[in-house]
């Protein structure tokens, strides 16, 4: 059976990433579409990333697959983690990035760490860890031989996101934005203001 793939990641553009894991999936023989959600994600913006995921993942048909890579080079104890819920495969380093997903959802979810004593670690090791992935399940090798359950949430790294996500509102994530810069200008001016007011005071005090 084919099955679909996307990717949302921090790989960027013009550079060799995305052609080695199209590469790697045809030597592996997978057979695949590859959908390309995003592949310019900045390294630490779990915010947009989650916000494409979220956007996205549910138009697409059931068993589908989804790779979220970002700040995917994580302490080998972090682990990758391979997630099943809502009839759809997700991908993702244990480092935050699904969190929100995985807590909203967690008694939803199926949720295992990917177990592959034979990474090398090198540059890019996340993808020995992904092509592997893919691999057992679109072979449908017994999960049980490539993954470890996660049944407790504390083994999931957290990582906090704003709160206007929850809407997943574009729109509100702006106000926020735009709501923070103008409240820390003006918690600047007044610090500028106290300054100021204290420099008075000392120089009238020195008269």
């Amino acid at each position: 059976m084919p099955y679909n793939i996307t990717t949302i990641t921090d790989w960027g553009i013009n550079n060799q990433y995305l052609s080695i894991f199209y590469g790697e999936l045809l030597k592996n023989n997978i057979n695949t579409t590859v959908i390309v959600t995003s592949n310019d994600i900045h390294p630490n913006d779990f915010a947009t990333a989650h916000y494409l995921f979220s956007s996205t993942w549910h138009h697409f048909p059931d068993n589908t697959i989804h790779l979220i890579s970002i700040n995917s080079n994580i302490p080998p104890e972090n682990g990758f983690l391979y997630i099943q819920g809502f009839n759809h495969h997700f991908i993702c380093p244990n480092n935050g990035s699904l969190y929100p997903f995985i807590n909203n959802n967690f008694l939803d979810l199926s949720i295992y760490k990917i177990k592959n004593e034979t990474i090398s670690y090198s540059s890019f090791y996340e993808l020995e860890y992904y092509i592997f992935a893919i691999t057992n399940i679109c072979n449908s090798i017994d999960i049980n031989s490539w993954t470890t359950p996660i049944t407790d949430e504390k083994l999931i790294i957290p990582y906090f996101f704003p709160f206007f996500f929850k809407s997943s509102n574009l729109r509100s994530f702006n106000s926020f934005v735009h709501g923070l810069v103008g409240w820390l200008s003006s918690l600047r001016t007044r610090l500028f203001i106290q300054r100021d007011c204290h420099k008075s005071q000392n120089a009238l005090i020195q008269t």
